[in-house]
C-alpha cells in the first residue's frame, strides 16, 4: 500500500511537471507569435507612413503640382521662377523655381552646414507634358578645394538629417566621412547615400533620394541631392513621329542582336 501511494505521488509530480512544461512552452510560443505580430505591425505602420509622405517633394511642395501651386507653398513662396519663356536663346533647360535665399540660409544654419548660402541652394524642377508637373528637387553646394573638409562635414550633416527623417539609408558609402580630394580625382562623382521612401503599392509612388559628392573642376568640389518620385511625371511628353520611328529601329537592332547571337 505504501509503495502504491509513493508511486501515485511520483506520478502526480511527473504529470504536474509535464503540465507546467506544456504551459511554459505554450506561453513561450504565444510570446514569440506576439513578437512577430508586433514587428509586422511596426513594419506596416512604417510603410503606411512612408506611403503618406512619398508625395511630398520638399516641405509642403508636392510632386505633380504646377509652378503656380509650388510658389504658394510655405517652402517656395517668394522664390524665383524661371522657364523657357524667360530666355529667348535657351529653350532646352527645364523650368525651375529657386528657393528664396533667406530660406536657404535658414535651412543651412538650422542643420549646421559650414557651406551656407551662397552657394547652398534648393530648387524645384518641372517636366512632363507642357512642363507643368513638379518632378524633381535638387539641393546642392560647392566650394574651393581648400575647403574640402567643410564639404565632407556638410555631407555627413545631410546624411544624418535625412536619416532622422527617413530612417537608415538603403545604400550608404562605406567610410564616406574619410573621403578625400584624391577619391574624386578621376571618377568625378561618388554616390554617398540613397533612400527609397514608400512601399510602391501606395497611391503616391516611391520617393527616391540620392546624395552624391561631385568634382566640378580641379579646384571646385560639391555635393548634390536629387529627390524624385516613381509616379511623376504623370503626363509624359508626346513623342514625335521621328522619335517613335527612331525608338522602334533601336529596339529592332537590339532584338536582332540577341536573336542572331552565338
Amino acid at each position: 500500500m505504501k509503495h502504491t501511494i509513493t508511486f501515485l505521488a511520483a506520478l502526480a509530480l511527473v504529470v504536474m511537471s509535464c503540465d507546467n512544461k506544456a504551459k511554459q512552452a505554450e506561453a513561450a510560443e504565444k510570446a514569440r507569435q506576439d513578437s512577430i505580430k508586433a514587428q509586422q505591425d511596426s513594419i506596416k505602420a512604417q510603410l503606411a507612413y512612408e506611403d503618406s509622405i512619398a508625395i511630398f517633394a520638399w516641405g509642403d511642395a508636392k510632386f505633380g503640382t504646377t509652378m503656380e501651386e509650388v510658389l504658394q507653398t510655405k517652402s517656395f513662396s517668394g522664390g524665383s521662377r524661371y522657364d523657357r519663356s524667360y530666355d529667348y536663346w535657351n529653350h532646352s533647360d527645364p523650368p525651375v523655381i529657386y528657393m528664396e535665399s533667406l530660406k536657404e540660409k535658414a535651412i543651412a544654419d538650422a542643420i549646421g552646414l559650414r557651406i551656407s548660402n551662397p552657394p547652398f541652394s534648393v530648387s524645384a524642377y518641372f517636366g512632363g507634358k507642357n512642363d507643368k508637373e513638379l518632378i524633381r528637387i535638387k539641393i546642392s553646394a560647392f566650394c574651393k578645394w581648400q575647403y574640402f573638409d567643410n564639404l565632407v562635414f556638410d555631407i555627413d550633416k545631410l546624411v544624418k538629417e535625412f536619416t532622422k527623417k527617413y530612417g537608415t539609408p538603403d545604400f550608404i558609402q562605406d567610410k564616406y566621412i574619410e573621403m578625400s580630394l584624391h577619391d574624386l580625382y578621376e571618377i568625378k562623382e561618388i554616390p554617398i547615400a540613397e533612400w527609397d521612401v514608400g512601399s510602391g503599392y501606395g497611391p503616391n509612388g516611391i520617393k527616391y533620394i540620392s546624395l552624391v559628392a561631385k568634382k566640378h573642376s580641379d579646384d571646385l568640389y560639391g555635393y548634390k541631392v536629387s529627390i524624385i518620385n516613381s509616379d511623376f511625371p504623370k503626363e509624359e511628353i508626346e513623342k514625335s513621329a521621328e522619335e517613335i520611328k527612331e525608338e522602334e529601329e533601336i529596339n529592332q537592332k537590339e532584338k536582332d542582336a540577341v536573336e542572331y547571337s552565338f
